[in-house]
């Protein structure tokens, strides 16, 4: 919803395809600056409250947008900055998603889980841009920042019940930066998590930003509004589901 919102607007209030290609770049940024650091403070500190105080900083972000559509005072700049800060925080909270699976199921179910996760979020992809096209359809832009700051606020809770778990205390590690140099000599060493590095890195750069441009197809060569947007959008997410749910079944591999 957060792609749609963002794309959508961005477009509609600047007619720039460059601008809006800017807003994403400030939204990746932070995905190489930020992201090894962000596991690597995942291995220090309680997953669960990085993962909580993350989802409510991405939550105030879409409060902020919102407010400035209200207000009348949203310029390129205000998108273009928070558009940094929600990157950057998801930054945290991607790597620590990922690494608190294993602590929540057994070892015997972690494809099972690591699949349900990723088909959850593959159903979201789908069904997400449809119902952000219908809201900003039908009650604004503005309503629909509103909404994501509230789903946001509504992971906090949902959260709520998971166990927490010790971490090594700190003064038993070695400095953050000497393990973020630590992971990185492991990667090179090891060629399959070498792949699937290169792959993810791939995918994040040539694959999800289409997701963002949608909006300048939509308006200049489809002509649809935001409903129609959110259909095109939702298409991506057949594949992906699709994918999930044969690895799902496929028990142990």
């Amino acid at each position: 919803m957060n792609v749609i919102a963002l794309g959508f607007f961005v477009y509609e209030l600047t007619g720039s395809a460059a601008r809006l290609g800017g807003v994403v770049a400030a939204m990746g940024v932070p995905g190489l600056l930020v992201s090894l650091y962000g596991g690597a403070l995942g291995d220090r500190l309680e997953k669960k409250t990085i993962i909580q105080v993350s989802q409510v900083f991405l939550a105030l972000t879409g409060v902020f947008i919102a407010l400035s559509i209200r207000t009348g005072t949203v310029t390129w700049l205000h998108l273009l900055g928070a558009s940094f800060v929600y990157g950057t925080f998801m930054s945290f909270l991607w790597p620590v998603r990922q690494a608190i699976i294993p602590q929540t199921v057994s070892r015997e179910l972690l494809l099972n889980a690591s699949a349900l996760n990723s088909m959850a979020m593959s159903i979201m992809t789908m069904i997400g841009p449809a119902i952000g096209g219908i809201i900003i359809a039908l009650f604004g832009v503005e309503s629909l920042f509103y909404a994501i700051a509230a789903l946001h606020l509504g992971a906090v809770v949902l959260m709520m019940p998971l166990s927490k778990y010790r971490t090594a205390l700190m003064e038993k590690r070695p400095p953050i930066l000497v393990e973020i140099v630590n992971g990185l000599r492991y990667v090179r060493t090891n060629t399959v998590i070498m792949l699937l590095l290169l792959l993810g890195f791939a995918q994040m750069t040539m694959v999800v930003p289409i997701r963002f441009v949608m909006p300048v197809f939509a308006k200049d060569v489809f002509g649809v509004g935001p409903d129609g947007l959110g259909v095109l959008m939702a298409s991506m997410g057949v594949g992906s589901l699709l994918g999930a749910l044969v690895v799902a079944s496929l028990g142990k591999v």
